[in-house]
């Protein structure tokens, strides 16, 4: 794995946002930023740098290619943590980046752990470039060991809706508590 920077050991749960590159991952960083200020966490945004192939063996790289693979991750980040600073202008935002090379979604579901939410888009770049098409999205909200955002096209980061009301599903059993109280 290659770390851009990362949270020390100790630290305070972040929250955790995914970006792929994709218009609804920058979307998803601007509503982390908010969460983050709006919580006082730090924010860490996450990319994987690997070839998401969906199903079978992956594919073999020359060092060019990895090389290639590595400089867009940069980009990614570097392009998401411009966009979650922009969304929160003026406010005091620890924002750290980190750049894996693992699927996307065991790296997230396994990085869960140790966030206080986990924010992802709802679509990626598509299934030849970064996964299939909400797989992961899908995959993190299923088996995620922290509350999960899935940030659909355009991010409500805006104050009028702030205000708004928050739409959350709940079934009735004690499964949908923490759900509810989150929301």
């Amino acid at each position: 794995m290659s770390t851009k920077s990362q949270p020390s050991e100790h630290h305070v749960r972040p929250v955790l946002v995914a970006v792929d590159g994709s218009a609804t991952s920058y979307q998803a960083a601007a509503w982390a930023a908010n969460e983050a200020v709006l919580h006082q966490l730090p924010l860490h945004i996450l990319t994987s740098g690997a070839l998401q192939t969906g199903f079978g063996p992956g594919m073999s790289l020359g060092e060019a290619d990895l090389e290639w693979l590595r400089a867009d991750a940069d980009r990614v980040v570097g392009e998401a943590r411009r966009v979650a600073g922009a969304a929160v202008p003026d406010q005091n935002l620890t924002i750290t980046t980190e750049v894996a090379f693992e699927q996307a979604a065991p790296l997230l579901i396994a990085r869960s752990t140790d966030a206080q939410i986990l924010v992802v888009g709802s679509r990626g770049l598509g299934a030849f470039q970064r996964g299939l098409l909400g797989s992961v999205s899908r995959a993190v909200a299923q088996h995620a060991h922290c509350p999960v955002a899935v940030i659909h096209g355009i991010a409500a980061i805006d104050p009028v809706s702030a205000t708004l009301p928050v739409l959350v599903g709940v079934d009735g059993t004690a499964n949908s508590v923490p759900a509810l109280e989150l929301a």
